[in-house]
């Protein structure tokens, strides 16, 4: 058997249409590529010939004609450079510029760049003049790029003229604002003037904060450089304040620029803003995750020779250099936001007022964050925004109270009674921030509701033997564990508290959980779960100061099971109700009504305040 072999076929038709309609995602690339392709031509006759004038771009509109005509005085082309770099797809002057000189201010990398004029147009007419060959002019003219005509003409000044007869689904290109829009948007950073139409003035010239000199500028004029430049590449806020986080070190190279965003948004908005440049050309805004994920509040501008673009240069290869330059810009914003705390008070207020929430969430993912931030951040309280040094002074026990609910409890409503904070841990992060702050400070967090908290406030009182027995008799439930204690008010005979532990763990392993929360957050949910001690589900905390609990055992057997039962029944009701002042003063009539239920009046009334003052009035 023969075996043959044979080059490929390329359909350049199908080629052509794959390239230039499919990879670039929006027709204002072709711009951009355009550009690109004059600033190289100028930084190549920079390069070859020692040229020492000024390289400028110039863009010419007709909204009549739908033309749009780019202009430079780089390097111009000859006829066989044409045919080898212009008209064959892939193969570009500019990589063989940078490798043979090792000039990294050039851009272009793949030789496609031209192929996004086909996308846009009906006709290109390219004009050219190169500086090796003063005396000639060229004219190259396609129409979809299968084919090209080339003829010698008259020499035009040393350089390229492009004219692009736009098609009908791209007039919009010819409008001389889009196109001011375009320019400053991919070209604010390339050292060469472009300019629009008759405008005396560059179109894409910006105070650019990292270039300026401060020899030359003040702090002040630099900083409103900053808060210029983020607010045009920030469409939805104002930034409070910017910081340069340039990066120069001999195997990494980065200059750039952080802002912090003044606007407030759900906690779960990711607002983030990245626009990355490559050797000063706007190559992507869609490159979040060069920031923390917990970062949703700031944007950030780069620019950097070692990031690697993607053939369409539309976005970033995400190597090796990519995850360094990630790690080093994490580690800038944790310097800026420390920066801003020391020195810039003002900022750093409004950046609490606006973002305080979000940076709570940012520093339990971040222990280099949570250092810097930790006794700045406020938590929402009982008795309002309060950081944790004030938190501590109204405790006065080094211990900071926290509740995982929104309902109050008895224990809740006796700490405010007694201005002691309690933290409202089921807002976002506050709990993590809480547990970090145990660590850091070496203080104690109680969850209000646990056991732990609940001891605390009826610790257990000695009462008789015979008084014990006859409580637990009657009073023990399911379930629950019954703690004799002696608390105020007096009045109050009992209070059921539901364990938080327990609900957090039933809740969590629960199969309900399975549908309701994601894979990898309920498993870290279960392995925090599974280490939780409890001892019961409910405390009932019986009250022997109150008349009825302290002389209970004095009781007939039967009254004794019937008050219980009533009592149990009215707590189980309350304790599933948001507690308040109003449900203990209903509690405290009851108990006066119970007394007279039991009849016990003979051997209480004289020892009961509440009843000898209503039997007073």
């Amino acid at each position: 058997m023969n075996t043959e072999i044979k080059n490929t076929q390329v359909s350049l038709e199908g080629l052509l249409e794959v390239l230039g309609e499919n990879l670039y995602s929006t027709p204002n690339v072709a711009i951009r590529e355009l550009i690109q392709n004059s600033y190289d031509a100028c930084i190549r006759r920079q390069v070859e010939s020692q040229w020492d004038s000024r390289p400028q771009v110039t863009i010419e509109t007709n909204s009549i004609e739908n033309t749009i005509t780019i202009t430079d005085n780089g390097s111009g082309l000859t006829r066989q450079e044409i045919i080898d770099y212009l008209a064959t797809i892939g193969s570009g002057y500019t990589r063989q510029l940078r490798n043979q000189t090792s000039n990294e201010n050039a851009v272009g990398f793949f030789g496609l760049g031209f192929l996004t004029a086909y996308v846009v147009s009906d006709s290109v007419e390219l004009l050219t003049t190169s500086y090796q060959q003063a005396n000639t002019g060229w004219r190259f003219i396609s129409r979809g790029g299968q084919q090209y005509s080339i003829e010698e003409i008259d020499p035009i000044a040393i350089g390229t003229k492009i004219i692009i007869s736009l098609s009908d689904n791209y007039y919009e290109l010819a409008d001389p604002e889009i196109l001011e829009f375009v320019i400053q948007k991919y070209c604010c950073l390339l050292p060469i003037d472009i300019f629009l139409n008759d405008s005396e003035e560059p179109v894409n010239r910006i105070d650019v904060p990292w270039r300026m000199s401060r020899k030359d500028h003040s702090e002040l004029r630099i900083k409103r450089a900053g808060l210029a430049m983020s607010a045009l590449f920030d469409y939805s806020f104002d930034p409070i304040t910017a910081i340069d986080i340039s990066h120069d070190e001999a195997e990494l190279k980065i200059s750039g620029l952080l802002w912090f965003q003044d606007g407030a948004y759900y906690e779960s908005s990711d607002n983030r803003v990245t626009t990355i440049f490559v050797r000063s050309m706007h190559i992507t805004d869609e490159c979040k995750d060069l920031l923390p994920n917990w970062a949703g509040f700031v944007g950030c501008i780069i620019d950097c020779a070692s990031l690697a673009p993607t053939a369409s240069r539309e976005s970033i290869q995400q190597n090796e250099v990519f995850d360094s330059i990630k790690e080093i810009i994490k580690h800038k914003l944790v310097q800026a936001l420390a920066y801003i705390a020391k020195n810039e008070p003002h900022n750093w207020r409004r950046l609490l007022a606006v973002h305080n929430q979000n940076l709570m969430g940012a520093a339990v993912s971040d222990p280099d964050l949570f250092a810097v931030m930790q006794d700045d951040l406020t938590l929402p309280t009982s008795e309002g925004e309060l950081c944790v040094e004030d938190i501590l002074k109204k405790s006065d026990d080094n211990k900071i109270r926290v509740a995982l609910e929104e309902t109050s409890g008895y224990e809740y409503l006796v700490s405010k009674s007694l201005g002691i904070p309690v933290v409202y841990g089921y807002r976002f992060a506050v709990m993590s921030f809480c547990r970090a702050l145990a660590d850091s400070h070496g203080i104690e967090v109680i969850t209000v509701g646990t056991s732990d908290s609940s001891d605390a406030l009826f610790p257990e009182a000695n009462v008789s033997s015979r008084l014990k027995n006859c409580l637990e008799k009657n009073f023990v439930e399911p379930g629950s564990r019954l703690v004799i204690s002696h608390y105020e008010p007096v009045s109050l005979p009992m209070v059921k508290i539901l364990d938080q532990d327990a609900l957090l763990k039933k809740r969590i392993e629960s199969d309900e959980s399975d549908r309701l929360i994601g894979g990898a957050a309920l498993m870290m949910a279960r392995t925090y779960t599974r280490q939780l001690e409890v001892e019961a589900e409910s405390y009932v905390y019986l009250n022997c100061g109150n008349a009825i609990i302290k002389t209970f055992d004095k009781l007939p057997a039967a009254k004794q099971k019937s008050l219980a039962n009533t009592l149990l029944a009215i707590t189980n009701l309350l304790s599933n109700t948001n507690l308040n002042k109003s449900n203990i003063e209903v509690m405290e009539m009851l108990n006066d009504n119970l007394i007279s239920l039991a009849n016990v009046h003979e051997a209480i009334g004289s020892n009961n305040p509440v009843q000898r003052n209503r039997g007073a009035e």
